[in-house]
């Protein structure tokens, strides 16, 4: 009853995309990450992750958000605003 979705994840009965569970390697083609990376973030849990009979599962909108989580803003600071705060002097 499982089916293969257009991302190549397969997803088992009724469950959409975003509930699929993804293999560790799933998760290293996705991230472009090495496998002993991932290992290193699920057992400092640094990643969501599912074990499921002593096997690494991810749910692939756990991942998502965890990716968005992992952005960081940049800030422009201007010329002016880095002199009128008493920051050294930006070169031109």
């Amino acid at each position: 009853m499982s089916e293969i979705t257009v991302d190549g994840v397969e997803e088992i009965g009724y469950h959409s995309s975003e509930d699929a569970l993804l293999t560790g390697k799933e998760v290293c083609e996705l991230l472009r990450i090495k496998q002993s990376y991932l290992y290193w973030l699920t057992s400092s849990s640094k990643i969501p992750h599912i074990k499921l009979h002593g096997h690494l599962r991810f749910r692939k909108s756990a991942i998502e958000e965890w990716i968005r989580s992992q952005e960081r803003e940049v800030h422009i600071v201007s010329k002016e605003t880095c002199n009128s705060e008493g920051h050294d002097k930006m070169d031109d």
